[in-house]
């Protein structure tokens, strides 16, 4: 695998195959597979008995920018970051990291279990080429970071997995890398940790290196990536902005091809307006539904309207349409309907998706797609919703 010394994280072309029930974790194992590479002896196709992990992936991260990767278990996520950190190897294509990669790709990635956490803050350092002097410069920083300080001379096979988490995730970003690569980190650990990790990786990202984080953690993964991508067994399903990447993904996009209206009485086309940046609880949005009533449909059993979930959780916060809300549809053919929203939820991620309801059956007879948007951190309460809240100090009756 070819690697620059400055530039981008990029995926060309790159596939990888294993067989199943195939183990490299021992010297027996290692040796043969080293000796294939070396005379350029490479996996055509997978046989019966394997599979190709990832396909034409392809794609790169500059530096300054933060790719979220999601999808679900089994997709190649894992197998994505292990090609970048050069701890595997691809089959075809080619792999070019900028240098120095720090990464964090598992609970306690690296670490040596009878050893403490101060030789293995050591050890790492030397793995990412650190003289000892560096990493002593920053050994306090490293471990106050993370917290461990009481423990820090303690063999790390006693560490909780939050302990271990914490720890990785402190050396890999204060090794100064020249590429982060993250995994699910930012769910270990209290409210408090998790808030420093997110600010210490925006500092990261302002030094413009390339970071890729992959999370199941779908509020995070928008509040800190740019760009995105879908990987859905082992190919890119949807790339993106991260929003639409993660609205492809709620909507079923990498199983189903997405959820743009079902054949019916009523074709929605889109939903618009929906804010892509964050907006501030309390503010008014404009939405519009777009769609078309279908000749002969009955239009007393469509209803056109909107709903809003949470992120992670997927909980449905609201819901309304356009008959209880005193307005008729135009009758056949396209039709537009604007919903004025204040925007009284608290800070988090949500995404809002366009429905039809029939009320006689009472159910879903198509629905829209879902783009995802955020609910700034005004400072001001803590809740899943925006009450307006307002108060006064009230005199004190003395008697």
């Amino acid at each position: 695998m070819d690697r620059v010394s400055a530039g981008p994280l990029a995926f060309r072309d790159v596939w990888k195959g294993f067989r199943r029930g195939q183990r490299v974790d021992t010297l027996r194992d290692l040796i043969p597979r080293a000796a294939a590479r070396l005379v350029g002896r490479r996996v055509s196709a997978p046989g019966a008995d394997a599979f190709w992990a990832l396909r034409e992936i392809d794609f790169e991260v500059r530096p300054g920018e933060v790719l979220g990767v999601i999808g679900p278990n089994g997709a190649g996520k894992s197998t994505l970051l292990k090609l970048a950190t050069g701890i595997m190897h691809p089959d075809r294509g080619q792999v070019d990291a900028p240098g120095r990669v720090g990464a964090l790709i598992e609970l306690a990635a690296g670490f040596h279990g009878e050893l403490t956490g101060r030789e293995n803050v050591y050890f790492q350092g030397a793995v990412m080429g650190l003289s000892r002097a560096t990493v002593t410069e920053r050994f306090d920083e490293i471990v106050d970071f993370a917290g461990v300080g009481a423990f820090i001379d303690t063999p790390v096979k006693r560490y909780s997995s939050g302990m271990s988490a914490r720890l990785g995730f402190s050396i890999a970003v204060h090794m100064d890398p020249d590429a982060l690569l993250i995994d699910e980190v930012l769910a270990v650990g209290d409210r408090e940790f998790q808030e420093r990790a997110a600010v210490r990786l925006r500092e990261i990202v302002e030094r413009d290196i390339p970071v890729v984080v992959v999370s199941h953690r779908l509020d995070r993964i928008v509040e800190m990536a740019d760009t995105g991508i879908l990987l859905h067994e082992g190919r890119i399903h949807a790339r993106g902005t991260i929003g639409e990447v993660v609205s492809a993904y709620v909507d079923g996009a990498h199983v189903t091809g997405g959820e743009e209206a079902r054949e019916g009485d009523v074709e929605l086309t889109g939903l618009t307006g929906v804010p892509h940046a964050e907006v501030r609880p309390g503010s008014t949005q404009t939405v519009e539904v777009h769609g078309r009533i279908r000749e002969g449909a009955s239009l007393d059993r469509i209803n056109v309207g909107i709903l809003i979930r949470s992120l992670p959780d997927e909980v449905a916060i609201f819901a309304t349409h356009n008959a209880v809300l005193g307005v008729d549809l135009p009758g056949h053919g396209p039709f537009r309907i604007a919903f004025d929203l204040d925007v009284a939820l608290g800070p988090g991620t949500y995404r809002m998706q366009a429905f039809v309801w029939d009320p006689v059956s009472r159910r879903e007879t198509a629905r829209a797609h879902a783009p995802v948007f955020r609910v700034a951190d005004d400072g001001g309460f803590y809740s899943r919703v925006h009450l307006n809240p307002r108060a006064r100090s009230l005199p004190i009756e003395r008697g």
